[in-house]
C-alpha cells in the first residue's frame, strides 16, 4: 500500500509485478491438469494479449501490460521521492534439456516469462525520478554503485 502523503525517508523500494495481472493462478488452475485444454489455450491466450511480442520487447517493450503498469511506477515514485525503485523480473523456472518429454511447454513457459520480464521493465514503460533496475547485469551494476 502507498502512504497518503509522499515518504522521503524511504530509501530502497522493491517490487515484483505482472505476475497477477497475467492470471498466474487461473494458467496454473487450468493448465496443470491438462495443457490440452480449452480453458488452459484460452488462458494462456489472455495472458500472452498483454504481453509483448517478441520483437516488440527486442525493440521497445511495447505491451498492454507494460501500459497497465506504468501507473503504478508513477505512483510510486511519487510516494517514494527520494528511493531507488528496483523493479525485480521472474526467473526461468525450467532448465530445457533435449529428449525431455516435457521441453514444449516448459519452453513455452520460460519464454513467456522472458516477455513478463521485458514488459515490467520500468525503463521501458516511464522513467520515473532516481535510478532504477529490472535486474540486467548494467542495472544491477548501476544499483550496486548507489547509496541507499
Amino acid at each position: 500500500h502507498l502512504p497518503l502523503k509522499p515518504d522521503k525517508d524511504i530509501r530502497l523500494v522493491t517490487l515484483t509485478v505482472g505476475g497477477n495481472d497475467l492470471g498466474f493462478a487461473t494458467l496454473g488452475r487450468e493448465c496443470l491438469p491438462d495443457p490440452t485444454s480449452n480453458a488452459c489455450q484460452a488462458a494462456k491466450q489472455a495472458a500472452f494479449d498483454l504481453l509483448p511480442t517478441p520483437t516488440s520487447c527486442a525493440a521497445e517493450g511495447d505491451s498492454k501490460l507494460g501500459d497497465l503498469l506504468t501507473p503504478l511506477y508513477a505512483a510510486v515514485a511519487a510516494a517514494y521521492p527520494n528511493a531507488l525503485i528496483v523493479v525485480t523480473g521472474y526467473p526461468l523456472l525450467f532448465e530445457l534439456v533435449p529428449g525431455d518429454p516435457d521441453l514444449a511447454i516448459k519452453a513455452q513457459i520460460n519464454a513467456a516469462t522472458t516477455l513478463l520480464n521485458c514488459a515490467i521493465d520500468p525503463e521501458d514503460n516511464i522513467k520515473i525520478g532516481g535510478a532504477l533496475s529490472c535486474g540486467s547485469q548494467t542495472s544491477i551494476e548501476a544499483l550496486s554503485q548507489q547509496k541507499i
